[in-house]
């Protein structure tokens, strides 16, 4: 029983923690996008959103899981060619949407 609480405790914790880093990536972003006169097309959002989805998911998987409620042997970090991947990656999406137009 113990066990399922701090699952739930634990999702109910990565919920909070992405839907806060989506929120503060976009308004940073965003920030950052009109200081340099750049605004991302309509259909391109999509892509900055998945480009803070992955850096999310490096954050969590490399500190924040370890200083959750759900202690797991299967916690582990990315290795450090799938991080750079993945930044990689989201570097590459940022900037294909704040270069194309809508």
């Amino acid at each position: 029983m113990i066990k399922w609480l701090a699952f739930f405790a634990e999702f109910a914790r990565f919920i909070v923690i992405f839907a806060l880093g989506l929120a503060i990536l976009g308004e940073v972003e965003g920030a950052i996008y009109s200081m340099i006169g750049v605004a991302p097309g309509g259909n391109m959002w999509w892509m900055a959103g998945l480009a803070n989805v992955l850096l999310l998911q490096i954050v969590y998987r490399n500190r924040l899981q370890f200083s959750g409620w759900l202690k797991s042997p299967a916690n582990r970090k990315l290795s450090g060619r799938t991080t750079m991947l993945l930044a990689s990656v989201s570097l590459l999406l940022l900037l294909i949407a704040s270069c194309l137009p809508g």
